[in-house]
C-alpha cells in the first residue's frame, strides 16, 4: 500500500487544525466516516484517517514510498505481499530442517567423492545447499525464510563447552617441548594471517574484519570458529563476514588436504607410524569437533547423567560470569565463559583424580556441532558474498 510521507509543509494555509495530533500521512483512495479530505496541489486528492473530520489545504512536498503490507506472522507460511511469501519457522520446525539438511549433506557426500576425498562435512554441505535456495528467493523476490535463532545459540554453548573439558594442563605436560613448539608456530601463523588479511581488505576497501574473517577465525579456527564470530563481525558492521569465513574455513580444509595429506602420510610412513583406529563412537565428525581419546566408559544412564549435569552446570556458570564482566564494562563472546569454566572444571577434576565422561562429551561435542553448521549455514545470505568475493580471493590467495 502506497503510503504518502509529508516530508515538509510549505507554508501555513490550512483552513483548520486536525486533532488529535498533527497530520503526517495520507491513504490514497480509502474514505470513512470520520476522515479528512487533504486538497493537494494540482488534481490530486487523497483522503486519510485523522481521527476528527475536517479540511486541510496542505501546501507540500510529497514522496511516495513502496512499503508492503505485512500481515502477523507466526509458524509456517505468511505473506507479506502480493509477490513475496515469507516461511517463519518455529523452533521446533527449524531444527527439524536442520535434521533434514544433515542427511542430505550427508547423502550428497556419499555420492560426490570430491567432496568426500577432501573431508568437507556434511552440515556444510546441506546447508549451503538450502542457502543457494534462499538466494533464489531473494534474487526473484518470490519468498524468504525466517528462523528461530535460540537454539543455535545454545548449541554453540554447549560445543564450546565441550571444547573446555578437553583443555587438560596434565595432557600439555606430558606433550613436553614438541607441544610448546607448536603452540610458538601457531601463534605466529595467527598474528601473520590477521595482519595480512587486515591489510588486504584495507587496501581494497573493505571493512577490515572481513580480513579477520578470512584469516585465523576461518583458517586457524575452522568451520565451528567462523560461524561463531561471522555474525559478531556482521554486527560491528562487516557486511557479508559470515559467508566469507564460511567460504575461506572450506578453502583452508581444501587447502590442507591439499598439502597436509601427502605430507603427513610421508611422515607416518618414514617413521613408521600406524594410523589410529576408527573411533567406535557413531556421530557425524566435523572440523573444529573435539577429538578425545576413548576411555572405554561404558553408555550407562549414571554416565551420561553426569556427563550432561557437568555441561550444564559450566554453562550455567559461565553464562552468569560473562553476563557479570557485561555489567561491568567488558564484553566477551557468549561462549567463552562455558568453555572456560569448562576447563577449569576439568583441571580441577583431573587434579582430585575423578573420572571424566570423555567418550560422552564427545558425541554431544559432535552432534551440537553439526546442528549448529547446519543451522547456521542454511541461514547464509549468500547475496552477501558477492560484496567482497573480490578481497577474499586475494586475501586467500
Amino acid at each position: 500500500m502506497g503510503l504518502l510521507l509529508l516530508q515538509g509543509l510549505a507554508g501555513a494555509g490550512m483552513a483548520q487544525v486536525c486533532k488529535p495530533g498533527p497530520l503526517q500521512a495520507a491513504h490514497l483512495q480509502h474514505t470513512a466516516p470520520n476522515q479528512c479530505t487533504m486538497r493537494l496541489p494540482g488534481s490530486l486528492k487523497s483522503h486519510g484517517k485523522i481521527g476528527n473530520a475536517c479540511t486541510a489545504h496542505v501546501p507540500l512536498k510529497l514522496s511516495i514510498l513502496q512499503q508492503p503490507a505485512r500481515y502477523p506472522q507466526g509458524s509456517g507460511t505468511t505473506i507479506e505481499s502480493a509477490s513475496m511469501v515469507t516461511i517463519q519457522l518455529d523452533i521446533a520446525q527449524t531444527v527439524g530442517l536442520a535434521a533434514v539438511l544433515l542427511v542430505l549433506g550427508e547423502f550428497v557426500k556419499k555420492h560426490v567423492s570430491i567432496l568426500e576425498r577432501y573431508f568437507i562435512p556434511g552440515p556444510i554441505i546441506g546447508g549451503v545447499l538450502f542457502s543457494v535456495l534462499t538466494l533464489v528467493g531473494y534474487q526473484t523476490g518470490s519468498f524468504e525464510f525466517i528462523f528461530n535463532d535460540n537454539i543455535r545459540a545454545f548449541l554453540l554453548l554447549v560445543f564450546f563447552t565441550t571444547i573446555g573439558f578437553s583443555a587438560s594442563f596434565e595432557l600439555l605436560k606430558k606433550g613436553g617441548v614438541g607441544v610448546a613448539l607448536f603452540l610458538g608456530a601457531a601463534v605466529v601463523l595467527v598474528l601473520i594471517q590477521n595482519t595480512v588479511g587486515v591489510a588486504i581488505a584495507t587496501s581494497m576497501g573493505v571493512h577490515p574484519l572481513i580480513g579477520l574473517a578470512a584469516g585465523s577465525i576461518s583458517l586457524t579456527g575452522g568451520h565451528g570458529t567462523s560461524a561463531a564470530f561471522g555474525p559478531l563481525l556482521e554486527q560491528a558492521g562487516a557486511v557479508g563476514a559470515l559467508p566469507a569465513a564460511i567460504a575461506a574455513a572450506t578453502y583452508g580444509l581444501v587447502a590442507g588436504c591439499l598439502i597436509g595429506g601427502p605430507v603427513g602420510t610421508l611422515l607416518m610412513r618414514r617413521n613408521n607410524i600406524q594410523p589410529p583406529a576408527a573411533s567406535k563412537v557413531p556421530s557425524i565428525q566435523v572440523p573444529g569437533a573435539p577429538i578425545i581419546k576413548d576411555t572405554g566408559e561404558n553408555d550407562s544412564h549414571d554416565t551420561v547423567m553426569y556427563a550432561t549435569i557437568l555441561v550444564t552446570l559450566a554453562i550455567g556458570a559461565g553464562t552468569i560470569a560473562v553476563n557479570w564482566l557485561k555489567g561491568m564494562g567488558i564484553t566477551l563472546p557468549a561462549y567463552l565463559g562455558p568453555m572456560l569454566v569448562a576447563a577449569v572444571m576439568r583441571n580441577v577434576i583431573d587434579w582430585r583424580d575423578w573420572q571424566l565422561p570423555m567418550r560422552q562429551f564427545e558425541v554431544v561435542g559432535n552432534v551440537s556441532l553439526a546442528f549448529f553448521l547446519a543451522m547456521a549455514l542454511m541461514s547464509m545470505k549468500l547475496w552477501e558474498l558477492a560484496q567482497v568475493a573480490g578481497p577474499l580471493l586475494a586475501i586467500l590467495l
